[in-house]
């Protein structure tokens, strides 16, 4: 029923409310009346209005504030829960709590938490068929947590054990007061997984309960050529064979041309879910640094580019090629801190990238020059800055690249045939001459969620928290 739940009056802000409705057949001559509750907010915590809890997650002009928690599972048995925080001016934030609420077979780990060298130990209570761990601050200024790089950001970390193979996916959140001035956040949660409270209740007497969670769905960005939560500028000679999707007022395009065009109507990827997502893959085990440049004559089949976790000195990362022509793969997840410059050396088509079904994905910007790299093969290519991307393509219609910004802009005008999607958060630019071919993307790409490196919240997922019969 939660694939539908929104035709019954589903408000997604409601915590108090029961949507209430009939099976329209009967189960074992039964007739079978359902009930859907959200069950997002945390123990002992009183709820928002629903206006009031619209306004936490999705801010308002008049706040201009906002606190984002966003918790990801970093190794088989390590978790992180961020908080990033957008304050107004004069914020002194104070930290009353932060909690999390682990599902059924997954248990904490007591006294593994990053705040327990601040004195702060874990309250552990059974909870709807799970447990919820709450860490006590009393009062603690936001900046006395342990850091995540920057005075607005905050990490905590704890260990976990597990009695399950499934995925651990949680509700964590942070009881706050004293963000700045305007309107107050007293507490926020993590949006990315909504929980919700299910009963089925048979004329007979049965009863059914059950916690389900419902993750973050990405998928549909890779069902269209081009993707734009801003606009898409379609330069002349350009041709596009497949959907362009974006807002009805930001699209350009020539006159005369025979373009498959639809309204945006979809949700933008989590940015901080997706830096997690792969700075996981990094980081248990830990990947080299490869240091601020890399020459690809030093690499090959046997020895290929990455896994790497480029993070020390400034984080960027120089890739450079003093050899003859080649082409040398991934050979796993590359994550670069600052910006990815692919050098342009003399010769033409000099090096080859086989991306393999990896994934880069860079916190700056990435740059591929025209005419002097070349990429090959089906994988990922994610910046949260701007991407430049004028590579020139050895690809097939079997291949799918994914070229994503996540919150700049990609320039795109490769050379030959690009087989895949883009999408980019501010604006996609196709240059003169550039061609996209949309293809049915393959299974294996390296996405969360999907058949790559890891699994985690893209694409439509519904996983059952608890059940119980009576």
């Amino acid at each position: 029923p939660v694939t539908g739940y929104d035709e019954y009056g589903y408000y997604e802000y409601h915590s108090d409310y029961e949507w209430l409705y009939d099976l329209s057949e009967d189960v074992n001559d039964e007739s079978v009346s359902v009930t859907i509750k959200n069950e997002w907010i945390p123990k002992n915590i009183p709820a928002p209005s629903p206006s009031a809890a619209r306004d936490i997650i999705e801010g308002t002009d008049e706040a201009g504030c906002r606190i984002r928690v966003n918790g990801s599972a970093t190794a088989s048995s390590e978790y992180r829960i961020r908080i990033d925080i957008i304050p107004q001016e004069d914020w002194d934030l104070r930290v009353h709590s932060i909690g999390i609420w682990l599902p059924s077979g997954f248990s904490y780990v007591d006294g593994s938490s990053s705040l327990e060298s601040l004195g702060y130990s874990a309250d552990v209570d059974p909870y709807a068929g799970g447990e919820v761990v709450i860490w006590d601050l009393g009062s603690i200024i936001f900046s006395d947590l342990p850091p995540a790089g920057s005075q607005e950001s905050a990490i905590v970390e704890f260990e976990y054990t597990s009695e399950t193979a499934r995925e651990m996916v949680t509700v964590s959140w942070i009881e706050t007061e004293n963000l700045g001035a305007g309107v107050q956040i007293p507490y926020s949660w993590d949006d990315d997984t909504k929980v919700f409270a299910i009963t089925s209740s048979a004329a007979g007497g049965t009863t059914i309960e059950s916690n389900i969670y419902l993750s973050a769905r990405y998928s549909s960005l890779l069902d269209n050529a081009i993707t734009s939560v801003g606009e898409v500028d379609c330069s002349p000679n350009t041709t596009v064979n497949g959907i362009i999707e974006c807002p009805s007022e930001g699209f350009t395009s020539p006159d005369g041309g025979d373009w498959e065009w639809q309204d945006y109507n979809k949700e933008w990827p989590d940015t901080e879910q997706w830096r997690q997502f792969y700075l996981s893959q990094v980081t248990n085990p830990l990947a080299p640094d490869p240091g601020a440049s890399v020459d690809v004559k030093d690499h090959d089949y046997d020895n290929p580019l990455g896994p790497w976790y480029r993070r020390e000195g400034d984080g960027n990362l120089e890739i450079n090629h003093t050899g003859d022509v080649t082409t040398v793969p991934l050979g796993g997840t590359i994550y670069v801190t600052g910006d990815l410059n692919f050098a342009q050396p003399g010769t033409p088509k000099a090096y080859t990238i086989d991306l393999d079904y990896n994934t880069i994905f860079v916190e700056g910007s990435i740059t591929f020059p025209s005419q002097r790299v070349s990429i090959k093969g089906s994988g990922c290519i994610i910046a949260i800055g701007d991407i430049n991307f004028q590579p020139v393509m050895e690809a097939n219609p079997g291949d799918f690249v994914f070229v994503c910004s996540l919150t700049g802009t990609v320039n795109f005008q490769p050379q030959g045939d690009f087989y895949g999607s883009i999408a980019g958060d501010v604006q996609v630019i196709l240059q003169t001459d550039s061609t996209i071919n949309w293809v049915p993307p393959p299974g294996q790409l390296n996405l969360p969620g999907m058949g790559g490196s890891g699994t985690g919240g893209f694409g439509s997922s519904v996983t059952k928290y608890t059940w119980k019969i009576e």
